[in-house]
């Protein structure tokens, strides 16, 4: 299928957490900027990921609560400004950050509402987190992981290796100027998950 990126809409729903994830988010969404055009590309995204997700999802429990488990009817859900947006605007794709913290609901009251339009999910975590990923990753309809391992877990029919990128504008250093405290021959890039901060002191051994 030939697609033309100039006449391709794209609506991006930020992960919801905090720190590195709104510097993710913000990428991919100046990337589409730069290949679908600005008036092609739009993104919840007005104040942090978090706090903004928070405000604009809890009001229907988007995001879910496992204290106080609600399931809303299409009404109440078709109030959600998601979904508001979505079907005022019909973008050829919404793609979701993440989402582990969406009401998966909320994306089959999408599917239904707007038939033309379709979703998928990039798995930004796997495969740290893909024992929660693959509960949720077959209500999209396209799903991109960050690691290649997963494609399988789910679904090599539906699935894509996709790995983040290095963004040049938000990480604009030469590594010629920094202080020697910050200079070293080994250089890792990612998340500091506690068994990768367990494996990395492995290493001081050697």
């Amino acid at each position: 299928m030939n697609i033309d990126p100039k006449r391709f809409s794209v609506f991006i729903v930020n992960s919801g957490f905090r720190y590195s994830s709104e510097d993710v988010s913000n990428s991919i969404y100046r990337a589409f900027e730069r290949t679908c055009g600005k008036e092609n590309v739009f993104q919840y995204q007005t104040q942090s990921g978090y706090d903004f997700c928070k405000k604009i999802l809890t009001t229907y429990n988007v995001f879910n609560d496992k204290d106080s488990p609600v399931h809303y009817d299409i009404v109440q859900l078709l109030s959600d400004p998601i979904l508001r947006y979505v079907i005022q605007v019909q973008p050829d794709l919404v793609l979701f950050i993440h989402g582990g913290n969406i009401n998966m609901e909320v994306v089959e009251c999408l599917k239904t509402s707007c038939p033309n339009t379709r979703t998928a999910i990039w798995l930004v975590d796997d495969p740290m987190q893909v024992d929660h990923s693959e509960t949720y990753s077959n209500k999209f309809d396209y799903v991109f992981v960050n690691e290649k391992n997963t494609v399988r877990i789910h679904g090599e029919d539906k699935s894509w290796h996709l790995p983040l990128a290095f963004n040049d504008e938000l990480f604009d250093v030469n590594i010629y100027d920094l202080e020697d405290r910050f200079k070293s021959e080994i250089l890792i890039f990612g998340s500091l998950y506690p068994e990768r901060v367990d494996f990395i002191e492995e290493l001081y051994k050697y």
